[in-house]
């Protein structure tokens, strides 16, 4: 009797066992599908995240490039009024009051190929002999061929990225006599 009370105490033990090996691999396995439900969970949510920030920051930028644009265009016919009806002191007071706008830089330039370039006495920046970076020097090009245009470009002048955005300036002869550049950093349009 003896032994077969050994056995049955370590039948129930090893049943004891069992179960308890049984429960730990639930635990595990109910481990392993939060761990895994939970990795996945948080994965889609930096990714939808990561894909939100980045369709804010295009649309926010694109606005802002629309509004600028809408800006250049009103300058540009202001000050091509200006230059056809030879109105230079009102087209000088203009200028100086757009000149004041602190979170733009606000260039009105002459076209240096144009056939009849834009009054200098209309223009707010002289640009010859000063070294541009290339995106500037692309909106400026662009706006003097006749077409509005913009860019974004890191500047060694500013220390940051600009948003840069050219519209021309017509003559009564229908040639881009200068143009309305826009500057302005992209930080504030973030």
């Amino acid at each position: 009797m003896h032994v077969t009370r050994d056995r049955n105490c370590s039948t129930e033990g090893s049943v004891k066992e069992q179960i308890q090996g049984k429960t730990r691999i639930k635990d595990r396995l109910l481990f392993r599908v939060f761990f895994n439900y939970a990795l996945i969970m948080i994965l889609f949510a930096l990714i939808t995240g990561v894909v939100f920030v980045s369709l804010y920051r295009k649309l926010n930028v694109e606005n802002n490039r629309n509004r600028l644009l809408q800006q250049a265009q009103g300058i540009a016919k202001q000050v091509q009024e200006y230059q056809i009806n030879g109105d230079i002191n009102n087209g000088l007071t203009y200028i100086s009051a757009i000149s004041t706008i602190q979170s733009l830089e606000i260039w009105v330039v002459a076209n240096p190929g144009a056939d009849k370039p834009l009054n200098p006495y209309l223009t707010s920046v002289d640009l010859s002999g000063v070294e541009l970076p290339e995106g500037q020097l692309d909106v400026i090009r662009e706006a003097f061929h006749g077409s509005q245009t913009s860019r974004i470009y890191y500047s060694d002048i500013h220390s940051y990225n600009v948003l840069s955005v050219g519209t021309p300036i017509m003559n009564s002869h229908a040639e881009a006599c200068g143009a309305v550049i826009l500057n302005t950093e992209m930080a504030s349009v973030d």
